[in-house]
Parts: C-alpha cells; structure tokens; sequence
C-alpha cells in the first residue's frame, strides 16, 4: 500500500496516523487546510494551514517537521499566529500472516508540546490490518488523540489510484477520497 501524507502531515488517513512508514530516505512535504471545527485552539476558534515535511529515516522510522499557521491572530496571547511541530513514528513490526497486524508506536510536538492547539502534543499506539483490497487502523493514545481511533481505507480502483477513507479520530467521524 502507499504511503500517503495526512492533513497534518503524519502518515496516516485524514487525521489518525497509521503504521504506514516512509521508505528509508524517501521525501515528503505538503500543505492542508483545515476548519475551525478541526483546528480549534483552546482559546478561540481559529483555520490552520499545516505546513510539512517528512523524511523516512532507516527501514522502520519516520520524522515530520510541521509548522501551522493559525489564521487568527486573536487565537494566541503570543506575538506570533504560528505552532511548531517534530512528529516521531516507529514501526515495531510489520504485519505477519492474516492474523498478526502492524504495529507502529508514535509521538507528535517532541519538545515543543502545547496543550493550547488541538493539532498538538499527542502519543499512540496503532496497529494496521490488512485484507485483499482493505485495511482496519485501530489505536490507543494520549493528549489530542485521547482514547481509542480507528478508520478503514479501502482500495475501490483496485491499482492503488483510487482510496475510500474513513475514520473515528477520538472527536469527529472523517471521510473523504484519496486519489
């Protein structure tokens, strides 16, 4: 399965990360918008646009650098409309059989975490299952991810061209198309 970036920039759906890792020196970057019903702040309502850039560093881990614009200002007390992120995913194993799933184990905002940005400090355990033309994500975490998510991307084109996604990421019901 390909890996893909997701709105904030961790490997993942649309908002819950998965145990897909970038391959060893492979590149990623993006930019997304998201809501203010998914970017809330503690303070205010406020859109954001991530902007990131990840790296597949040896065979089993991934590192994400993210900076999020938030576009109102009055979001923060800070002189400043802007968070930073390092986002850290292992992957402990990859799937074995039909029954023994991928586990990956990760962090995000290493160092900088804030409790002021729902897009913040958060920390997980996931595991991917896959099946013929789909794939069951199930996690644990802390933080932003707090209690268990979960989600399902299924292959419809049948080449990896075409996605259905959907997710339950501890707040909100997420679907979209991934193509």
């Amino acid at each position: 399965w390909p890996v893909a970036a997701s709105l904030e920039g961790t490997s993942g759906l649309l908002r819950i990360p998965t145990t897909d890792v970038l391959p060893d020196g492979y590149v990623t970057a993006g930019v997304s918008y998201m809501d203010r019903k998914h970017s809330k702040v503690v303070a205010a309502d406020t859109d954001a646009m991530p902007v990131f850039g990840g790296i597949g560093f040896l065979p089993n881990l991934e590192l994400v650098g993210r900076l999020t614009v938030f576009h109102d200002l009055q979001a923060f007390n800070w002189t400043y409309n802007l968070d930073r992120s390092l986002k850290v995913l292992y992957r402990i194993r990859r799937q074995t059989g039909e029954y023994t799933p991928s586990l990956a184990i990760g962090v995000q905002d290493v160092g900088f975490g804030t409790r002021v940005s729902y897009l913040g400090k958060a920390s997980y355990l996931v595991g991917t299952w896959e099946r013929d033309g789909w794939r069951l994500h199930l996690g644990a975490g802390r933080d932003r991810l707090d209690g268990l998510f979960g989600g399902v991307d299924i292959n419809v084109s049948g080449n990896h061209r075409t996605h259905l996604i959907a997710e339950y990421d501890t707040d909100y019901l997420n679907a979209g198309v991934r193509a």
